[in-house]
């Protein structure tokens, strides 16, 4: 499981590509990207282990919402976390025919999301002045 994290980090988040110049710099960096690997294994384990469970097991409301606007086909009324997954890795680029989705196609999608749901909360938040 340590190893699989360590992907996610390494590959579906590229922290190497992130080129931190001082170890404050890489300090920074990590604290970003460590929850959205975590986020990424949660997504692919749960979906491994257990593909029927409900997509909110791996997605918040919010990140739930936006994916089914921004997903192309349609999603399932019933969203699995396998159908989450797939849906995750779509925005990343994945095409079906290539088989499963590898940290890298995964990532990237993630990233999609949770810059879509940031977008999607600025956007509906009250002005409060």
């Amino acid at each position: 499981m340590i190893e699989e994290y360590f992907k996610a980090l390494k590959t579906g988040c590229a922290v190497e590509k992130r080129q931190a110049d001082s170890w404050h710099s890489m300090l920074n960096i990590l604290a970003l990207l460590v929850p959205i690997a975590w986020g990424l294994l949660r997504l692919r384990t749960v979906t491994r282990w257990e593909p029927t469970a409900p997509a909110a097991v791996v997605l918040t409301p919010e990140q739930l919402k936006v994916l089914r606007r921004a997903s192309t086909p349609k999603l399932p009324r019933r969203l699995s976390a396998r159908d989450a997954m797939l849906a995750v890795a779509r925005l990343g680029g994945h095409l079906r025919s290539n088989g499963e989705p590898g940290w890298l196609v995964l990532g990237r999608g993630y990233t999609e999301l949770l810059s879509l749901a940031a977008g999607y909360r600025l956007a509906t938040e009250r002005c409060d002045r």
